[in-house]
């Protein structure tokens, strides 16, 4: 897999919106996301329906953009699976508070040939880190196509092998 070149950021939320976002992906009850923000859970509760809108409109803007078909899409996760025709390729969308909206291609390249292989496994890194997902230092020397393949797989059930 590798990063595609569209970061919509923040996925048109605001900074508010976006930590009440990141909250609730980590699974925090809407009670306590409103006693670390200081507002009512009935204030976190209004907002949660336009983040889902706001976070599904960027994810499916970066698929519309590159002609990607969705497959599965998860807003409380912020990821979007989608097949490429044109590439025959499966991609993944995926955004995040530090990456902004990033794309994954699957592929079988030879990602130690690639310039951009290093900053590839440092937002994979960063996405797995921001996701709670265990790596071991194994999956952490693997390719960027691989790594993004065992991060993504743990986020996303429908994603094929």
């Amino acid at each position: 897999m590798i990063i595609g070149f569209l970061m919509l950021q923040r996925a048109y939320l605001s900074s508010r919106q976006l930590s009440i976002w990141s909250f609730r992906r980590d699974g925090l009850p809407q009670f306590k996301i409103a006693e670390k923000l200081g507002v009512t859970r009935q204030a976190v509760h209004n907002v949660i329906g336009l983040i889902d809108r706001k976070v599904s409109r960027a994810l499916k803007d970066a698929a519309n953009l590159n002609r990607i078909q969705i497959q599965h899409l998860d807003s409380v996760k912020g990821v979007l699976l989608g097949y490429h025709p044109e590439f025959k390729e499966q991609v993944i969308v995926s955004f995040s508070t530090r990456n902004g909206i990033q794309m994954w291609h699957k592929h079988t390249g030879r990602c130690g040939d690639c310039k951009l292989e290093k900053e590839c496994r440092r937002i994979l890194l960063a996405e797995a880190e921001e996701r709670s997902v265990k790596l071991t230092e194994e999956d952490k020397r693997q390719p960027p196509a691989k790594l993004a393949h065992t991060v993504f797989s743990q986020v996303i059930s429908e994603l094929k092998s």
